[in-house]
């Protein structure tokens, strides 16, 4: 399956993989733009929402498979209602706090951390792997897609560019464990496909703090797991010059962060 991102709201990222016939996306918070994509020819890797409606119709309309949710938060899970009426499945996780979107018809079904297996993927080129990653909320996800012959990882607001969600519900021995997870299971070429587009704010920053990020990181608009262990500072918290264990560093610089303006 091919991959295409959709710059909805401000800065937000829904994100959809399709082949032909069907296709699968993630937090479509404004389901219009998703909607009308799943009939369009998509030849870029990014759209904004206000090209959508311009590009060319495909003969036959996309069937949505299944739409999936990172979390309960509004711009994130605020599509789920009007998405419901095109897929055949809308999925949130079964740690799901918003009380809201717990209530039918705001979903179908439930999934939970692991190798995720479901008829409707039976036949098209996809494999998902769920990992639960609390933190920013206590319902947060990240979704391993292999597909296309790369790897990537959706990380809703768990994971930004060179930065993390902020902490909401959870706490910094959550983001460390966090990152202990991601680090362990995937590869370093994974791609990570993040919830919202939070470049500039977070190269500012990191250049402010630790160093200065490569010109070609800087074009890109998801980095890999390689660049993130290697420029991202709360994949490297032995930069973080507070005395104390990764708890502590992983508090004292996500304060750092939130203190921050650029």
């Amino acid at each position: 399956m091919r991959l295409t991102t959709v710059i909805i709201f401000e800065d937000n990222l829904s994100h959809i993989f399709y082949d032909d016939e069907n296709a699968i996306v993630f937090d479509p918070a404004e389901p219009s733009y998703m909607i009308t994509a799943l009939k369009k020819c998509l030849t870029k890797e990014v759209y904004h929402k206000s090209e959508i409606d311009a590009l060319p119709n495909i003969e036959k309309p996309r069937k949505l498979l299944i739409s999936f949710t990172t979390h309960g938060h509004y711009d994130h899970s605020a599509g789920n209602f009007q998405i419901k009426s095109v897929a055949e499945n809308v999925l949130i996780g079964e740690n799901a706090y918003n009380k809201k979107i717990l209530e039918k018809p705001f979903h179908t079904e439930t999934f939970k951390e692991g190798v995720f297996t479901h008829d409707l993927l039976k036949n098209i080129k996809i494999n998902i792997e769920i990992f639960y990653t609390p933190c920013h909320t206590l319902d947060s996800y990240c979704f391993l897609v292999l597909t296309g012959g790369k790897k990537y990882l959706v990380t809703g607001d768990t994971f930004f560019y060179l930065g993390v969600g902020k902490f909401f519900n959870g706490t910094p021995k959550m983001m460390v464990d966090n990152v202990s997870k991601i680090c362990d299971n995937i590869d370093d070429d994974t791609i990570f496909l993040y919830g919202h587009d939070y470049r500039k704010t977070n190269i500012a920053f990191v250049e402010s703090k630790f160093e200065k990020i490569p010109e070609k990181l800087k074009n890109k608009m998801f980095l890999t797991l390689s660049e993130e262990k290697m420029y991202n500072p709360f994949f490297n918290l032995c930069k973080v010059d507070v005395d104390g264990d990764d708890e502590v560093k992983m508090g004292a610089l996500r304060h750092f962060k939130d203190q921050f303006r650029c």
